[in-house]
């Protein structure tokens, strides 16, 4: 997914995303302020219960693909865009399309560049 953000604090490397700083280590070296674009592979994106204490962002589960051992899962996340997250099939039977899920990730998971 590529989301368009801005660097809160370069430095601790967070990145503003929907009103809320979301750790994206590779922001360092970007000013502040500074408009990017972060990526997110979908086996990096990970989804759980609405409130979930790791939550980053939340949203609603638009869609559900089954690819055999994997299921590919979009989310129309809370913010206006959207994102896809990629689980094992085993796991992915407990997000039902219409649920509200939180989402997260790991800090050195997305790719960051500037945007321009």
């Amino acid at each position: 997914a590529e989301l368009r953000g801005r660097v809160r604090d370069a430095e601790a490397g967070l990145v503003e995303l929907c009103g809320r700083a979301v750790p994206a280590a590779r922001a360092r070296g970007l000013a502040a302020g500074s408009d990017v674009h972060v990526l997110l592979r979908p086996e990096t994106v990970r989804l759980g219960p609405p409130g979930a204490a790791e939550a980053l962002l939340e949203g609603v589960v638009a869609s559900r693909v089954f690819f055999g051992a994997l299921t590919s899962i979009r989310i129309e996340v809370d913010g206006g865009f959207s994102l896809a997250a990629a689980m094992p099939s085993a796991e992915a039977g407990a997000v039902a399309q219409g649920s509200r899920v939180s989402i997260w990730w790991d800090g050195e998971a997305p790719r960051v560049l500037a945007a321009g």
